[in-house]
């Protein structure tokens, strides 16, 4: 009975920490400048870029969907 009350702790304090990280994540992101650094990045850092940026929008609409 203890194993198994370690595992669903062990797993609850993974998804909120999780949860408050991607929170944290979305949130820098959100606010965060993209052309600052846009003279320096090679291609696959600028597609980098891109892309989160996109997850980023993508998880707001979703956070915001009716």
């Amino acid at each position: 009975m203890k194993n198994v009350l370690k595992f669903f702790k062990v797993v609850f304090l993974s998804v909120i920490t999780g949860g408050l990280y991607g929170a944290y994540w979305l949130m820098k992101n959100l606010y965060d400048d993209p052309s600052k650094d846009r003279k320096t990045m090679t291609g696959s850092e600028k597609t980098a870029d891109q892309a989160q940026s996109d997850l980023v929008s993508y998880g707001i609409q979703y956070i915001l969907r009716k």
